[in-house]
């Protein structure tokens, strides 16, 4: 005797027949053999996620980037996102991080905004390269400056060492 179950719109079922996937199924209702069983359901619509990345540019000033990121499963992959990577975010976190690391390292913080568009576009490019076999798509991906940077050089500590230095000596000039 078998079952039957029913899939939601933007989901699919996994069914596995004696502890080996079997098939996936599509939105509506569908028969079970009484040999088969339901493992799990996976959501085909878009995810998205955001947290914040900290870094140092080339002039050591610390960037702050608020990344969001927008993804969904392929539907042609459903089975390697369900058994190979069921939980994507923490590998999408670990690509970006390290892409933003590597790459403004070599970039001062005023090109920042400058290459910010070429700088997304190449990171979703690699992390549709990565994470294709894993049956992700990435849909858009956007990294802003929180606020702006301040610098922690030695650059702004002589210069606000030089702002006293001045006042000082007009201090001292008046007499």
């Amino acid at each position: 005797m078998g079952s039957l179950i029913a899939t939601e719109v933007n989901k699919r079922k996994i069914i596995e027949k004696e502890g080996v996937f079997n098939r996936i199924t599509t939105p509506g209702i569908t028969f079970l053999a009484c040999y088969e069983k339901k493992v799990g359901s996976i959501s085909t619509l878009p995810q998205s996620m955001r947290f914040r990345c900290t870094t140092r540019t080339k002039n050591e000033v610390e960037m702050i980037l608020k990344i969001t990121l927008k993804y969904q499963i392929t539907t042609d992959r459903i089975c390697e996102a369900y058994y190979m990577l069921p939980d994507p975010k923490d590998r999408f976190r670990v690509h970006i991080f390290d892409y933003f690391k590597l790459e403004l390292k070599r970039i001062d913080d005023n090109e920042f905004t400058i290459l910010q568009s070429d700088l997304e576009e190449e990171l979703m490019e690699i992390l549709n390269e990565n994470m294709f076999r894993y049956g992700y798509e990435v849909i858009q991906l956007k990294a802003r400056p929180q606020s702006r940077p301040h610098s922690t050089t030695k650059e702004s500590i002589t210069s606000s060492q030089e702002s006293i230095l001045c006042s000082s000596r007009r201090n001292n000039l008046s007499y």
